[in-house]
């Protein structure tokens, strides 16, 4: 019989292709005719995986012979404001297959994957900085040091240097030199110490603060934390210049008895005050672990799930134990955070604690567009990580709303109509904002807003964004670039990615002017501080860094290194004034202490009734509110118990589940209001009968 045509075409090239930040790679792929007696004609290549505007691919179409390879240059570059990363490339060959006689044959392709890794730095100026810590390793060990901690540190930079990771070896390599500077501060900081120690217990001053400062600065340096060590010296430093001090301390009471009594009272009230604070950034930060541990256990079990019903790696016993415990833990965390936004709600008041979850509401949709932005334009998560992490923020804005509900059916109907009305004032000029900018489109099972009209005028406005930072004198090159990305998937019918890309030409904008002003802000601290005599040398190193890398369009660069910069002004002026407090004279402090101990003594004593008085009363006040507030609460849970049976068995609103999951969140709510009431007012009285 008559054999039959076959086609076919191949791609071969490097699999790894390295970058340096601010170059241009050129890579050849060879493109093979696999069949005899056919012509692969109008072959072209694709590259995607990278933005388009910095790939060149030449020839863009040609003809393959069978036994006659054709080469393709394809050119890639990477901007200056890339930062250290890797990205894998697909590549794809598509072209008609022919026989040489001419007859049509059929479409064929093949694709392969390519990994590019886009470094900051030169290899070999890396590789000066490994060889300069060595060095610098060597000299610290003749000097009689232990170096053990950076020599580890060493050879992770090695090892980072031979995977290629220049950033993270050069990082590394400066980290040790970094270390070296503490070490030497730290020991200079620890012998200073000794001496001032001694002259100390020749003259018979106690030192009790100076010396447990000295011991813990000498125990981390043995364990190599330079860094808290030379922190630790410098505090026993300035507690030695307290402790040696002997002021006359009669004759300040008699002149300044006005202002001691002053300062008593507002350390008294601000230590409430402080108290308060205090206790509210605990209730935050408890509620941020929460949400944490809530995230890590969603994943656990996703992971349980999947060793379950895919791998079969464990048994139907343990996944239901695990499940079970799991599951319990979720429990538990939802009523801690209903406590825990219980308390936060007292500490405030319901206003102030609306207006932080609409501000936590507006950060979780920013980080949403984010994670759109990462997954369909730099295509830098995966699709599983993508759809893991959009679930996760659901749930969380959820459970946002469900918080602002419960809050405001908790409110006085006076408050709760104020609410409304603003509330409702505000959405009515964001759905018309909305309906005027966006239109509903979406993808892949998530609904994005994005219109073709939008978009282009979020593109518009990009352009006016960069004529403003022209006109301000920053450079626009990652402006720029990011602009025609935004033209380039407009072009090709990409408007949500498009409109997205347009936008963040104002995040560059303002990062621009933000890292501006704060180079002006560090420059002025500098020159005062110069101008004072004080040492500012790294920061300056530092600031000189953060201007390279702001020139560069490093914006997120820019600003870390300028407020290390700051950090190093601040703490060497810090270092400054203490050196000028211990430049004064030094006292006997135990004779200060037997000459002056009965008005110490009253001093403290009143201070003491002062504090714990102001404190008694202090409860009192607070399980009140607190009473009341459970009180007011309780209400409001009856009412949203009996609006949710409304809206599952009369308007049919409500499914079976949630029904159920609200109503067993509000009972036992009331459970435990029941069980707190008692015990604050048991507490109340105990408090009211209680005498100093």
């Amino acid at each position: 019989g008559v054999k039959e045509q076959r086609y076919g075409v191949s791609l071969s090239f490097p699999e790894r292709i390295d970058i340096y930040r601010g170059k241009e790679s050129v890579f050849t792929a060879i493109v093979s005719n696999t069949e005899e007696g056919s012509v692969i004609e109008n072959c072209s290549l694709s590259v995607t995986g990278y933005p388009q505007i910095h790939i060149t691919i030449s020839p863009s179409s040609f003809r393959v012979e069978h036994g006659k390879p054709k080469s393709v240059e394809i050119r890639i570059f990477a901007p200056n404001y890339t930062s250290y990363g890797e990205h894998l490339l697909k590549i794809q060959v598509k072209g008609n297959g022919k026989t040489v006689g001419g007859e049509e044959g059929e479409e064929v392709k093949d694709t392969k994957n390519v990994l590019l890794v886009i470094h900051g730095v030169e290899e070999n100026e890396t590789l000066e900085s490994i060889e300069k810590a060595e060095n610098e390793i060597n000299r610290l060990k003749e000097m009689g040091f232990d170096v053990s901690r950076l020599e580890e540190i060493v050879k992770e930079a090695n090892k980072s240097f031979t995977k290629w990771d220049y950033d993270s070896a050069k990082r590394l390599a400066e980290r040790i030199l970094e270390e070296k500077e503490y070490l030497l501060k730290a020991h200079q900081v620890i012998k200073e110490l000794e001496n001032k120690i001694k002259k100390a217990e020749n003259n018979g001053i106690e030192l009790n603060e100076t010396l447990v400062m000295y011991e813990l600065a000498r125990a981390a340096f043995s364990r190599g934390d330079y860094k808290r060590a030379e922190e630790r010296g410098n505090d026993a430093l300035l507690a030695y210049a307290i402790e040696s001090a002997t002021p006359n301390l009669r004759l300040f009471l008699y002149r300044y008895w006005f202002v001691i009594i002053t300062i008593v009272l507002v350390v008294v009230f601000s230590s409430v005050f402080l108290k308060r604070k205090l206790y509210i950034l605990w209730v935050r930060k408890q509620l941020e672990k929460l949400k944490i541990e809530e995230r890590e256990i969603r994943k656990l079990m996703k992971n349980l799930q999947k060793q379950h019903f895919e791998e079969k790696s464990i048994s139907k016993s343990e996944y239901y134990r695990m499940m079970y415990v799991y599951e319990k833990r979720l429990a538990d965390i939802k009523k801690l955070k209903a406590k825990f936004s219980s308390k936060l709600i007292g500490a405030f008041g319901s206003k102030r604690v609306l207006k932080s979850l609409k501000e936590e509401e507006k950060r979780i949709k920013e980080i949403m567009e984010d994670t759109q932005l990462k997954y369909f334009h730099m295509q830098s998560i995966s699709r599983s990580s993508y759809l893991e992490t959009m679930r996760a923020l659901r749930e969380e804005l959820l459970d946002i709303k469900m918080r602002i509900k419960e809050i405001v059916s908790s409110m006085g109907e006076k408050e709760k109509w104020k609410y409304r009305i603003k509330e409702a004032g505000l959405a009515v000029v964001f759905v018309f904002l909305l309906s005027s900018l966006f239109g509903a489109v979406c993808v892949k099972g998530d609904l994005i807003i994005g219109t073709e009209n939008s978009s282009l005028q979020a593109i518009h406005q990009a352009e006016n964004y960069i004529k403003e930072m022209v006109a301000m004198g920053f450079g626009v090159s990652y402006a720029n670039d990011t602009l025609n990305e935004a033209k380039h998937q407009f072009k090709i019918g990409n408007y949500i990615g498009a409109e997205t890309l347009a936008r963040y030409v104002k995040d560059i904008k303002d990062s621009a002017i933000r890292v501006d002003k704060l180079i002006d802000r560090i420059e002025k601290r500098i020159y005062e501080a110069e101008a004072k005599g004080i040492n500012v040398s790294s920061a300056k190193t530092l600031f000189s860094s953060g201007i390279e890398e702001f020139e560069n369009e490093r914006y997120v660069n820019a600003e870390n290194l300028l407020n290390q910069a700051e950090n190093k002004v601040e703490e060497a002026e810090a270092e400054f004034y203490m050196k000028m407090v211990m430049e004064k004279s030094e006292f006997d402090w135990a004779g200060f202490l037997k000459a002056n101990l009965i008005v110490i003594l009253l001093l403290g004593a009143g201070f003491f009734i002062t504090v714990f008085v102001g404190y008694r009363e202090m409860r009192i006040r607070r399980i009140k509110k607190s009473i009341i507030k459970l009180e007011n609460e309780k209400k409001s849970l009856k009412l949203l118990m009996k609006e949710a049976q409304e809206a599952y068995f009369k308007y049919k609103t409500m499914g079976k589940s949630e029904y159920e999951r609200a109503m067993e969140i509000y009972q036992l709510r009331l459970a435990k209001i029941k069980k707190e009431v008692p015990v604050l007012l048991k507490l109340l009285g105990d408090l009211k009968l209680k005498k100093f």
